[in-house]
């Protein structure tokens, strides 16, 4: 390691069990940068030199994929390191493009991450037969259906960058599984990520010029998405059951509260989404009453503080002394009576 070595960036995953916690920086080394993945005490050593051989199985197969490469790893005494990929955030291009009205760049995008999944062999399987996948994922999708193996788990698209030419580059394979994986959870599992959970917010600030339905309940995409690639949200509830699952297993803690209800609405009973303006009237009326609840706490924490007032004076008084002495002495009584 150079000794010009410097700090450009840290996150730690110390919310993970032992097995999977995990450093990330990023380190300037003279006239380069490096990617280090390093774990935290130890224990998770075993998982991230597995990224070395899951390497050896992804290059194959995507090798085979014109425009795509991918980070090649090399391994360290506390982890792994990659080189820095310099280049456009796929998942933020996504995200551009589809705020800026450019249909044609969103469907490319999307489409090229579909047709990197279909290009992984599979094979048709009851997942749930194998005890590992059963571990990890839980009951879901037990039935037969098409898996891919290795059964690469996160295939969203902030794991890709583009280059000046057009090229992409996987830059984090971390959850490759030596067990077949749905299909069906890998692709929805991004559909429900990137339009449900991280860009729910952004979307629906945008609904004015972006035009868009509810197609899982509470949740807003727009049409076209939603014409294209109907079969994918309907199949989130399941693929975010799984991933729940997934999350139980890596996390320290995952509490029940936080896991949601994915309800696919059926395309006849879909509404659309309210644009920012016909949000006006429900929001005075929400802050109207805000002012109304907020002047009756005040109204209740002053009588609170004047029956506070009027119970100190009775206590001080020389009458309520008298009695509440006549009433020790009596309790007293009482019970030396009964000894």
């Amino acid at each position: 390691m150079s000794a010009q070595r410097q700090l450009l960036y840290y996150v730690s995953q110390s919310g993970r069990q032992p097995k999977f916690a995990i450093t990330t920086s990023i380190y300037q080394d003279d006239d380069s940068r490096h990617v280090a993945k390093q774990s935290m005490g130890g224990e998770s050593l075993d998982h991230l030199h597995a990224m070395l051989a899951s390497y050896g199985q992804l290059n194959v197969l995507i090798d085979k994929i014109p425009g795509l490469d991918i980070v090649i790893p090399s391994k360290l005494d506390s982890g792994v390191e990659f080189p820095f990929i310099k280049g456009v955030n796929i998942e933020r291009k996504l995200l551009r493009s589809m705020l800026g009205g450019d249909e044609g760049v969103v469907k490319s995008i999307i489409n090229k991450l579909l047709s990197i999944v279909d290009s992984l062999p599979t094979t048709i399987c009851n997942p749930v037969n194998n005890p590992e996948y059963k571990k990890v994922f839980g009951k879901n999708f037990n039935r037969e259906v098409e898996c891919v193996i290795p059964g690469i788990a996160d295939l969203n698209l902030d794991n890709f960058i583009e280059s000046a030419q057009g090229e992409w580059t996987l830059i984090d394979y971390e959850w490759v599984f030596n067990f077949p994986l749905p299909k069906q959870y890998i692709t929805s599992r991004f559909f429900a990520y990137f339009f449900l959970l991280k860009y729910q917010d952004i979307l629906r600030y945008h609904a004015d010029t972006v035009h868009q339905l509810e197609v899982v309940r509470g949740y807003g995409v727009p049409q076209y998405i939603i014409d294209s690639y109907e079969n994918y949200f309907e199949h989130i509830p399941e693929a975010m059951n799984a991933e729940s699952a997934f999350q139980k297993y890596v996390q320290k803690s995952h509490h029940s509260e936080d896991d949601v209800n994915y309800e696919y609405i059926h395309p006849t009973e879909r509404d659309t989404v309210p644009r920012p303006a016909q949000l006006v009237p429900e929001f005075i009326r929400s802050r109207e009453e805000i002012s109304r609840l907020s002047n009756k706490l005040i109204e209740l924490e002053r009588n609170h503080r004047e029956t506070h007032d009027k119970l100190e004076r009775v206590e001080l008084s020389g009458p309520y002394k008298v009695a509440k002495k006549l009433s020790q002495v009596k309790h007293l009584v009482s019970r030396l009576i009964k000894g």
